[in-house]
């Protein structure tokens, strides 16, 4: 038979073993945590300002999307309209006025001219016959 001593030993011993671990996956979880939220930080996605495509005629292309779909009017004139939907907004804008393009958001962008609606931009090519903004609303002059 094994002693009283010995089992309050192996006893002890397991249990700080068992402490040991916690201890150690609760700091791992905190650390990984950690490096996440900073790689977070760092490795963030870029945001989809707009999506702007061509229609002919801009308060016929508002109704139609207001009728079918559940968004915000943003702002609309003659020449361009600008819709609110949950995720991102949806530019709707003349052949002669605008290409249509996708515009994304980089607050670092140097450059570029600035519209109406308070921000700042400029247009690139993809190379594969797209139109990409480059947008910023931050620090616009």
């Amino acid at each position: 038979m094994v002693s009283d001593t010995l089992w309050n030993g192996i006893s002890i011993i397991k249990n700080t073993v068992v402490n040991v671990k916690v201890i150690f996956i609760e700091r791992s979880a905190d650390t990984l945590q950690n490096y996440q939220n900073l790689l977070g930080d760092i490795m963030q996605l870029d945001n989809i300002d707009h999506v702007a495509i061509q229609v002919t005629h801009i308060a016929r292309g508002v109704a139609f999307y207001k009728k079918n779909f559940n968004c915000e009017v943003e702002y609309e004139d003659q020449s361009w309209a600008l819709l609110k939907f949950e995720n991102t907004k949806l530019a709707l804008v003349l052949p002669a006025e605008h290409p249509p393009h996708i515009a994304i958001i980089d607050d670092e962008l140097e450059g570029g001219d600035v519209h109406r609606d308070g921000s700042r931009s400029k247009y690139e090519h993809d190379g594969y016959g797209n139109m990409v903004e480059i947008i910023t609303y931050k620090d616009v002059k």
